[in-house]
């Protein structure tokens, strides 16, 4: 089962994600990006295979996509995401961990903060555990 929500900031808006509450569109397949245009910043969040393509689509369609990944999915993303039709460095995405040692706090903050959409699919019905939504102590 794949179940995709895209969460779209209104035009202009650029507080925090954690500021909406509810999704303007709720799909299990692909719709268009509402009010974003090309060279827009989007993140795109989830897990498994199906995210880190909703990531590489967004970037072939021209948006400056951000994949905020778990450090187990950041070791397959380079090798799902780019081909020999899309090499390293063709598509403007770039990978944020999100947990482990190499995650920044700042560095997310950041990549939300300037994002003007947000994409979240998941692979499966599997969700993000628990313990990745918790604060380091």
């Amino acid at each position: 089962m794949l179940l995709a929500v895209a969460l779209l900031a209104p035009h202009g808006w650029s507080a925090p994600f954690s500021t909406i509450s509810a999704p303007i569109v709720h799909t299990r397949s692909s719709q268009p990006f509402m009010e974003l245009k090309a060279g827009d910043d989007v993140m795109v969040a989830g897990n498994g295979p199906v995210m880190l393509l909703a990531a590489k689509l967004a970037a072939i369609k021209g948006y400056s996509t951000t994949c905020a990944l778990s450090p187990k999915e950041l070791e397959q993303a380079a090798r799902l995401v780019f081909t020999d039709v899309h090499p390293e460095g063709s598509l403007p995405i770039s990978f944020v961990p999100i947990a482990g040692p190499d995650a920044e706090a700042a560095v997310i903050e950041a990549c939300v903060a300037k994002a003007k959409g947000l994409i979240l699919a998941f692979d499966g019905e599997m969700t993000i555990p628990e313990s990745a939504l918790k604060g380091s102590a």
